[in-house]
C-alpha cells in the first residue's frame, strides 16, 4: 500500500481523542436540536429516549468509574507474592541491623 507510506501510527492520545469526537460530535448534535431525536414515536418513548442522550457523558463517566475501579480491586487482589524477594529484603533488614548495632544504635 504505497499510497499509505507517508502516513504515522496514531498515537493514543490522537485515538483518544478521534473516539471522542466520533462519539461527541453527535451527541452535540442531537443536544443543541441539529438532529432530531424521537421523530415518529411516541411522545412518552421520544422524552425517554432525549433524557438518555442529555444524560450521556454522566453514563460514560460512571461506566469508566466502574470498571477502572473493577480493574484496580482485580489487580491488587491476584497481586502475587514473590518469595525470592521477600527473603532477600529481610536478609537485608537483618544486615542493616547488624550494621547499626556495630554504630552504637540501640533498639527498643
Amino acid at each position: 500500500m504505497q499510497f499509505l507510506s507517508g502516513f504515522t501510527k496514531m498515537t493514543k492520545l490522537m485515538q483518544w481523542l478521534f473516539g471522542s469526537l466520533v462519539v461527541l460530535a453527535p451527541w452535540t448534535s442531537i443536544v443543541t436540536a441539529g438532529i432530531s431525536v424521537g421523530a415518529g414515536l411516541p411522545v412518552v418513548l421520544a422524552g425517554i429516549l432525549s433524557n438518555i442522550i442529555l444524560l450521556f457523558p454522566f453514563y460514560v463517566a460512571v461506566v469508566f468509574v466502574v470498571i477502572s475501579a473493577f480493574i484496580v480491586i482485580w489487580r491488587t487482589y491476584n497481586f502475587n507474592d514473590c518469595k525470592e524477594a521477600e527473603i532477600e529484603l529481610q536478609r537485608q533488614i537483618e544486615e542493616a541491623k547488624a550494621d547499626l548495632l556495630l554504630k552504637g544504635f540501640v533498639f527498643d
